[in-house]
């Protein structure tokens, strides 16, 4: 069944003749099917620039990118929000790290779990994440 209005009456037939039931209204929306997310950044990664792509999903005509410093598994608001009404399979992101004058990454590396990236010029937790999303969504 796809997505839309559809309205269903059923009618009872005998020898006499029939009879129709009252007409009942379904609406179906049917969410956007699965799809698979992957990225190019990896340890050696040096331009600092993270390319995230995924695969079509289908039904979904636009997508919403978020972050945390966990895993996420479903959204539960704690999440930040950092891109929506996205038309294509891809995003590129960089902007972040160039605001926080980080040109070229060296290493990306997990300690005590929590993920560090060491710069040349500075060093940052993901427990910055936050404030670095808000410097990034004023500009």
């Amino acid at each position: 069944m796809l997505n839309g209005d559809y309205y269903y009456l059923i009618v009872a037939y005998n020898e006499s003749g029939f009879t129709s039931s009252n007409c009942v209204y379904v609406l179906v929306m049917i969410p956007p099917g699965l799809f698979i997310l992957s990225s190019d950044f990896n340890i050696s990664d040096i331009d600092g620039i993270l390319n995230l792509k995924w695969s079509h999903s289908s039904g979904g005509d636009n997508y919403s990118i978020y972050v945390h410093n966990t895993t996420i598994s479903e959204l539960t608001g704690i999440e930040i929000l950092l891109a929506e009404g996205i038309k294509s399979h891809q995003y590129q992101i960089y902007s972040v790290l160039k605001q926080l004058g980080i040109e070229h990454i060296q290493d990306y590396v997990e300690e005590a779990g929590d993920y560090i990236l060491k710069t040349h010029f500075k060093e940052f937790s993901t427990s910055d994440l936050r404030k670095v999303l808000e410097i990034f969504d004023k500009n």
